[in-house]
């Protein structure tokens, strides 16, 4: 379908093997936005969250763009929203692999890209750490349901994987880690309810139709 070989192989297990779905990933052209997101979680600092949370904002855009060339009878919000899912499914999946490696670093895990920014995940985030930012993905897809300013839902996530990492001495924001965690607090404290904030939330994964 003339895809890379290494975007190929990423699409194939973000898919899970899925065939069509990872084609229609791929015309998408996702893959290089992808890349640049899983970079920025890599080295993200207290100064780069609201960069970080527009770019979400930005590619969902495009997402969506290309979503509706492919699907015209569908509403321009509701591609917006797959958007949003789509790019916060590849950020737990990125965690997810971070979350093996961290798990066991003496074991010789291969992931099917961005092996550096992976290894990166992992060495800021302990096992623990990697499993409470899937589930601030997860519940921040949840969110979105909710008819919450999506900007603000990114904001509180970026700040909350800032407060999950297992060392701020090696991320060297010693002094913005209490910071990070009141003003996500804050956040959720104003915009979110509670009974959005205490719930569990199930992995959705996303479909195209």
């Amino acid at each position: 379908a003339g895809v890379e070989p290494v975007e190929a192989q990423y699409w194939a297990d973000f898919t899970a093997g899925q065939l069509g779905s990872a084609l229609q990933f791929s015309e998408m052209g996702l893959y290089r936005a992808k890349c640049q997101l899983i970079e920025q979680l890599a080295g993200l600092t207290a100064q780069t969250v609201l960069e970080s949370a527009a770019s979400i904002t930005a590619w969902s855009k495009g997402y969506a763009g290309s979503y509706l060339k492919a699907h015209p009878g569908r509403s321009q919000a509701q591609a917006t929203r797959l958007g949003y899912e789509c790019i916060l499914q590849m950020i737990a999946h990125a965690f997810h692999h971070a979350l093996r490696i961290s798990a066991d670093p003496n074991q010789a895990w291969t992931c099917p890209d961005q092996t550096a920014a992976i290894s990166s995940l992992a060495r800021r985030y302990d096992p623990w750490a990697c499993s409470q930012a899937i589930r601030a993905t997860w519940r921040a897809q949840t969110t979105l349901t909710h008819n919450v300013n999506p900007a603000l839902i990114f904001e509180a996530l970026m700040l909350d994987y800032l407060d999950y990492a297992h060392s701020v001495s090696k991320m060297g924001i010693t002094d913005e880690r209490p910071v990070c965690r009141d003003i996500a607090k804050r956040l959720r404290k104003q915009y979110l309810c509670r009974k959005i904030r205490n719930t569990t939330p199930k992995t959705p994964r996303l479909r195209l139709r």
